[in-house]
């Protein structure tokens, strides 16, 4: 076992727990154990249970006697780059945080920051099967059962799947309860589609993309989200439209909306986005 505290530098305020919450996607990366979070981390084909905990200090256990440099800085990396330490929180709360109701959402969520997929893959096989149930956590160890395995690290064991957008297409037709995901799995594999090719595109073109492949607005928003890391998105349904017409006293449909927000926000709507969720 190898121990770390991170050392991250935030741009605003972070609380751990407003943070970890289960309306972002990348909290299901995690399986929640008391107070810490679980997780496999794959580093250079190494797989590597990490245990977070609030205090940002890790447990990494292998099968290994002796964890190699590299793995470990691998993690590190992974973990950081989920906690997306560089996002303007302080920006969003100098600008709106004498505006109104704007200003109650913050101060009822201050310290809650924007979490990042560290797995693309994961984050949009997620945000597509939140289309097909109620509860993501069901859906996510429903998949883990039929597809996944136990792995065991010197005494902890946790359930397993790779989130593989390729490799799961391959098995697609027996993904029967999830009718969205497996359409779309089965388009991927057809039209030899690779999420990995979106990276450099618009978040217009990512959100355009899978919307052409059956994913709803609001969840493709969610991947371009959290999978691509796009602060600009702002994943909107009519109970979304609802809160802001409420908050701004409009009275928008979906589209306009949309285009009010991300045009007085900007890169800040993402955060605006999960005030209003959270």
């Amino acid at each position: 076992m190898e121990e770390l505290k991170l050392k991250v530098l935030f741009s605003g305020p972070f609380d751990f727990e407003r943070t970890f919450n289960k309306r972002q996607i990348p909290f299901y990366l995690f399986e929640r154990r008391n107070s810490s979070f679980l997780t496999v981390v794959d580093v250079l084909g190494k797989k590597v249970l990490v245990e977070l905990h609030p205090d940002l200090s890790l447990k990494i256990f292998s099968e290994d006697e002796k964890l190699e440099k590299k793995v470990v800085d691998g993690v590190n990396t992974s973990i950081i780059y989920l906690l997306w330490a560089e996002y303007e929180l302080d920006n969003f709360y100098e600008r709106f945080s004498m505006e109104g109701r704007i200003k109650l959402l913050i101060e009822r969520n201050w310290g809650a920051r924007l979490l990042r997929s560290f797995d693309l893959d994961f984050a949009t096989i997620a945000s597509i099967l939140l289309q097909d149930v109620k509860e993501l956590g069901k859906g996510i160890r429903k998949l883990k059962e039929k597809f996944g395995e136990e792995l065991e690290f010197e005494g902890r064991k946790v359930n397993y799947l790779k989130f593989n957008v390729e490799e799961l297409s391959k098995r697609a037709e027996e993904i029967s309860e999830f009718q969205t995901l497996r359409s779309f799995l089965i388009k991927m594999r057809e039209k030899k589609y690779k999420v990995e090719n979106l990276w450099n595109k618009s978040t217009e073109k990512i959100v355009e993309f899978f919307r052409n492949m059956g994913v709803e607005w609001f969840n493709s928003e969610l991947i371009a989200l959290y999978g691509f890391g796009r602060s600009d998105t702002f994943p909107i349904n009519e109970e979304i439209k609802s809160k802001v017409n409420e908050i701004f006293g409009k009275d928008f449909d979906l589209e306009n909306c949309y285009k009010f927000v991300r045009d007085y926000f900007g890169n800040l709507s993402s955060i605006f986005w999960l005030y209003l969720v959270i």
